[in-house]
């Protein structure tokens, strides 16, 4: 990729430099879980995964979302979202990336708002929930979250 096209397509870098030291050091452990995500558009409100971004506020819950604990304050997360390569589409008009990001809500007490007992329950060690969204309301797409 050129600079021309970096900097026509990007506008912020992150350049990390991870050291599992979980090799050398019996005390750290990293864990990774790999999340599959689809978002699909469907008429009724409960099978819907197409939510749009945080604007669309009716919506924007019913994107893919993904239930994480941080156990422990030292504890770090670091969050991956992963876009299929979507050049196989081109020949139908639709080879284009979407766009997409994610935001961490922390999920408190809350159980009769969000109506999901089986989640909002637990309210010990602090549980974060990670919602990705596809910023528009008509798109379909594939996504691979990382943790």
């Amino acid at each position: 990729m050129s600079f021309t096209d970096w900097c026509k397509n990007f506008t912020d870098a992150d350049i990390c430099h991870l050291m599992n030291t979980s090799l050398i050091s019996i005390q750290k452990n990293w864990n990774e879980e790999v999340n599959f995500g689809k978002w699909t558009r469907n008429s009724d409100p409960l099978l819907n995964r197409c939510g749009g971004c945080v604007n669309h506020r009716q919506t924007f819950l019913q994107n893919p979302q993904y239930l994480f604990d941080v156990t422990k304050e030292s504890d770090e997360v670091l969050i991956s979202l992963q876009q299929k390569d979507r050049k196989i589409y081109r020949k139908e008009g639709q080879g284009d990336y979407l766009s997409m990001g994610f935001n961490i809500l922390k999920v408190t007490c809350l159980q009769d708002f969000f109506g999901d007992d089986d989640v909002f329950i637990a309210c010990g060690p602090e549980k974060f929930r990670y919602a990705q969204d596809d910023f528009s309301l008509d798109d379909n797409g594939d996504a691979t979250f990382t943790s």
